[in-house]
């Protein structure tokens, strides 16, 4: 967020704060045994998998004794779905996407082009969309040094 340093625990602290969280609960998660222990289980599926960049995505299925299958790299969104399909045996069917205020609320920073992305339309789509909210005060855009965002700001400024 915002260039922070995310591999520091107290902006991850900071973070979950920001958003909301339960930071007690929030803490003793990221303390506990049982989420140490999931870490250290994804260590162990990104070494045996060779997982070396990001993003990496491992598919498994029912079968445990079944390998699972490595995607690395980013690819369209049509490219998972066709994974899906072929691993499913069918074609998922996608939730409905929500409305884009109400998606913001639950994920209030995000780049255009991520929205773009998760809402199938043109990023300058979703710039008109954006701005609409920026003139409604519900959303402030956040300048980067790898671009901008928007943060949700639900028409409190």
């Amino acid at each position: 967020m915002e260039n922070a340093d995310i591999t520091d625990v107290n902006v991850i602290q900071q973070c979950a704060k920001h958003i909301g969280l339960d930071l007690e609960e929030f803490i003793r998660d990221v303390y506990s045994h049982s989420s140490a222990k999931a870490f250290q289980c994804d260590l162990k599926i990104s070494s045996e998998m060779e997982i070396n960049e990001m993003p990496a995505l491992v598919f498994f299925n029912e079968n445990i004794e079944d390998e699972g299958l490595k995607i690395t790299g980013l690819y369209s969104y049509d490219i998972y779905v066709q994974v899906l399909t072929e691993m499913l045996e069918r074609f998922p069917k996608p939730a409905e996407k929500p409305p884009l205020e109400f998606f913001l609320s639950k994920h209030p920073i995000m780049a255009s082009k991520d929205l773009a992305m998760i809402y199938d339309v043109p990023v300058q789509q979703i710039e008109k969309q954006m701005k609409k909210l920026q003139l409604q005060q519900k959303v402030q855009k956040i300048h980067a040094k790898n671009g901008h965002f928007w943060r949700y700001t639900s028409g409190v400024l």
